[in-house]
């Protein structure tokens, strides 16, 4: 089924809120916005730029939470976050069934999915971030290893098992089914640019 999502009475896209849900009242999928929503997204989507920018302040020693001490509360980062809400909640966003009937909600949000790949950038992290993210991994790799090795040790016979299974070309009968590869299948996946979250009211029920 899909819906329409409104600012202030003007459709700016649909959605079929298709993503798997995971109980609740709270609704998520791909948004797809028509002409008069790509206008609105700078603005819908400039929230988590504006938030981003407040936590690394907040990273850097000045904490970004209610009740923020004095020298943040007056930072450009700060009110850049304050008007991005004021922008985003004026939109008086809305969703709608196909017939253009009213479905309650309690919050609508919209997110540019572009935005959250390059959050997750793992470049922007420095070297001594990234030594310290690894060191634990590395040492459990070490200790993996090192107990593997002597377990082959005191147990040749799995180690001449293990040696024997890789010297086989793997065969299962459930592989010999699969189909053939295609160089499509080394193509990325396609993904709309936009998703949204619908928190409904208590005691709505979408199909």
């Amino acid at each position: 089924m899909q819906y329409t999502v409104s600012s202030r009475g003007r459709p700016i896209g649909v959605t079929d809120l298709g993503f798997v849900r995971i109980g609740g009242p709270s609704r998520f999928g791909w948004f797809h916005p028509n002409a008069e929503g790509e206008r609105l997204m700078p603005c819908i989507a400039a929230v988590l730029p504006a938030l981003r920018a407040c936590n690394r302040r907040d990273a850097a020693g000045e904490a970004c939470r209610p009740g923020a001490r004095p020298q943040l509360r007056d930072s450009a980062e700060f009110a850049d976050l304050a008007e991005a809400l004021h922008h985003a909640e004026s939109l008086d966003l809305t969703l709608h069934h196909e017939d253009g009937s009213l479905i309650p909600t309690e919050d609508i949000g919209i997110q540019d999915t572009e935005q959250l790949l390059a959050l997750a950038n793992w470049d922007e992290l420095d070297g001594e971030a990234q030594g310290a993210f690894d060191e634990p991994f590395d040492e459990l790799d070490d200790l993996f290893d090192d107990g593997f090795d002597e377990m082959l040790g005191e147990y040749p016979a799995i180690a001449q098992e293990l040696d024997s299974d890789a010297a086989e070309p793997f065969r299962d009968e459930a592989w010999d089914r699969v189909r053939p590869w295609t160089p499509a299948d080394d193509q990325p996946a396609v993904f709309p640019r936009y998703q949204i979250h619908v928190r409904l009211v208590a005691g709505v029920v979408l199909p």
